[in-house]
């Protein structure tokens, strides 16, 4: 017999429940989200698995739920997060399921790994973790950063006298610049204790539109991948990850929508490729700008052509991570 487990992760609470069929899911219980309980949400597993394999989907909440995630998979479990627009989507659409509460959350987890076998999750390299949790600290400072710049500028735009303002956003704006830039030291040392990681930063940026600043989230990108996929991952695979897959609309003849992008993966990574094919562009001459221009020659628009120079650039890094080689010019160039 195969059981699915699902698991709803919040800070405090785990919820869980079993499948064990395509239609049929009961939920377990609540427990609490603490390294204590592990045991006993194991023994709660263990009792309806029986002698099944035991494979668990979680919801993919961060630091929240990636605890219990390296706790299964220290277990041998099988451990799956998917997508959670994937999962809501099928949950609406395949079983027109609209109620949204723990209990059953877990139980559409679980009903979906039954259904659709997601892939096993893997955790990440250890230094490769490390350079991940620097880059999110990096992109919450930039953010703040940003924030507390516009409100400085708002601020002497209108031209009035707040000097207890702007000595505190001052303060605030001098303590964020300190933060980046412990960051990106603490970013230079890892990557200098490991001569393998150097040299794939060095091989990403002879990639058109790979700077210093897209390479080390695209590196981290790719390196998910290739532990998600146990080396065995394709291109497609990756972009549709990323979210930058095609999706089309059509039914019949009188419905049509103009066709876009699937937007399902990591927000944050597609814009900063996004970023990245918009300065490839402008560059004088390379395969990136070419093959812009023969888009524009057919009649494609600038966005659909800037995204589509985004999934490029993503196709030929995970290439060039793959193989362990440069960017090969003549490669990129059509037949």
């Amino acid at each position: 017999m195969r059981v699915t487990f699902g698991i709803d992760v919040s800070q405090e609470h785990l919820d869980l429940a079993a499948a064990t069929s395509k239609k049929k899911a009961k939920y377990l219980g609540k427990f609490k989200n603490t390294v204590k309980e592990f045991p006993t949400i194991a023994c709660v597993i263990k009792e309806h698995a029986g002698t099944a394999p035991i494979e668990v989907v979680m919801e993919p909440t961060g630091s929240y739920g990636k605890p219990f995630a390296e706790w299964c998979h220290k277990q041998n479990w099988k451990v799956s997060l998917p997508n959670p627009k994937r999962v809501r989507d099928w949950a609406s659409g395949g079983r027109g399921t609209r109620a949204k509460t723990d209990p059953v959350d877990a139980k559409i987890l679980a009903l979906f790994g039954y259904n659709t076998e997601p892939p096993a999750w893997h955790p990440l390299d250890p230094t490769w973790a490390k350079m991940d949790e620097l880059l999110n600290l990096q992109s919450m400072y930039e953010k703040n950063l940003r924030m507390v710049e516009n409100q400085l500028h708002a601020i002497n735009a209108q031209g009035e006298t707040r000097k207890e303002s702007e000595k505190s956003l001052n303060r605030t704006l001098k303590h964020f610049k300190r933060e980046l830039a412990q960051i990106d030291k603490k970013l230079s040392k890892e990557l200098a204790k490991d001569e393998e990681k150097s040299e794939h930063v060095k091989r990403l940026q002879t990639c058109p539109g790979v700077g210093e600043k897209l390479v080390l989230p695209l590196l981290i990108l790719l390196a998910k991948w290739d532990s998600l996929t146990s080396g065995q991952g394709n291109s497609k695979g990756i972009t549709a990850l990323v979210g930058l897959d095609p999706r089309l609309y059509t039914s019949g003849s009188s419905v049509y929508k103009h066709p876009g992008i699937s937007k399902m993966g990591d927000r944050f990574i597609r814009s900063k490729l996004f970023a990245a094919a918009c300065g490839g562009i402008s560059a004088k001459d390379n395969p990136l700008v070419q093959f812009y221009r023969r888009l524009i020659g057919r009649g494609k628009g600038y966005k659909v052509s800037v995204v589509a120079c985004a999934r490029k650039i993503l196709v030929w890094s995970w290439a060039i991570y793959r193989d362990r080689k440069n960017f090969e010019e003549n490669k990129a160039l059509p037949h």
